[in-house]
């Protein structure tokens, strides 16, 4: 196993929490410049009831969060451009470095274990009670739904879980990875993934989700897994939100087909693939989990 470099704490700390941050502030400074655009468009409007809407802040906020999707969307390839780059250069100065196999046809694992996974955990989560209880998670689910079919797929479904990756998993976990065990690193970046939703349903589903797709980066050994591994959970999650009503035994027939997915997904990816990592000093490769 490589030999883990020492490093002061304080700056192993924000180099871990910066990309969370630049992308949380990414995010706010699109919407905040949209709202600035609208409520200094809507000064032009005649009369002063600002369209029904009462104030120049009230008519911005309604333009904003009716288009919520496309400033998302834009503020996920900003942030994907500019982490993309520093990701880039933190492989330039590594020690250690993933041995990549070539495993197209294994990609097809990830899809079984994060597709098992998403569909079981939102068919439990929502079936529990636990998403219709929080109401700030009511609020995201709104503003995500609230665009045409296309743009939900391009930003939710694509996009939006690559940006996350990159930061995630190719600059947090990675960068976790550099000055401890590799399960540590994932538990660690998995939490901050899911404190990074904002509500517990989406956290507790972030969690799990962030362990398997940490695990998926770890035995590929490319970025390109955990990509794949992000947009099927994300696209199949509407499946299981679909299924969650469904009368027993139907209901746990769905969880278990899931659950058992899951864990096939798991299985087969430990048995036949194995990236491990290698160090240019040893040059010995080493199984990370």
């Amino acid at each position: 196993m490589e030999e883990k470099p020492k490093k002061n704490i304080f700056y192993t700390v924000i180099r871990v929490i910066l990309p969370p941050i630049i992308y949380f502030l990414i995010q706010y400074g699109v919407i905040f410049a949209a709202m600035a655009f609208w409520a200094w468009q809507a000064k032009s409007l005649s009369g002063t009831d600002y369209a029904g809407y009462g104030s120049a802040g009230a008519l911005a906020k309604h333009m904003v969060y009716s288009s919520y999707l496309t400033y998302a969307l834009a503020a996920a390839v900003v942030c994907a451009l500019i982490m993309s780059l520093t990701m880039e250069k933190d492989e330039k100065t590594r020690t250690w470095h993933y041995v990549r196999e070539e495993v197209r046809a294994k990609y097809l694992y990830i899809v079984l274990m994060l597709g098992g996974a998403s569909i079981a955990g939102n068919m439990i989560l929502i079936r529990l009670g636990v998403t219709e209880a929080s109401e700030s998670f009511q609020e995201v689910q709104e503003l995500l739904s609230g665009g045409s079919p296309y743009m939900i797929l391009l930003s939710v479904g694509i996009i939006v879980p690559i940006c996350e990756e990159i930061i995630y998993r190719g600059l947090v976990y990675v960068r976790l990875r550099d000055v401890m065990r590799p399960a540590w690193a994932m538990i660690i970046s998995a939490l901050m993934f899911a404190i990074a939703h904002g509500n517990l349903p989406q956290g507790i589903f972030a969690f799990g989700l962030g362990l398997l797709l940490a695990f998926s980066y770890e035995r590929y050994g490319t970025l390109a897994a955990p990509c794949l591994g992000h947009i099927s959970a994300n696209i199949l999650s509407s499946t299981g939100s679909l299924m969650a009503d469904d009368p027993m035994p139907g209901f746990a027939i769905s969880v278990a087909a899931a659950v058992i997915a899951m864990a096939a997904g798991v299985i087969i990816i430990m048995k036949r693939v194995r990236g491990g990592v290698i160090s240019p000093k040893s040059a010995e490769i080493g199984d990370g989990i």
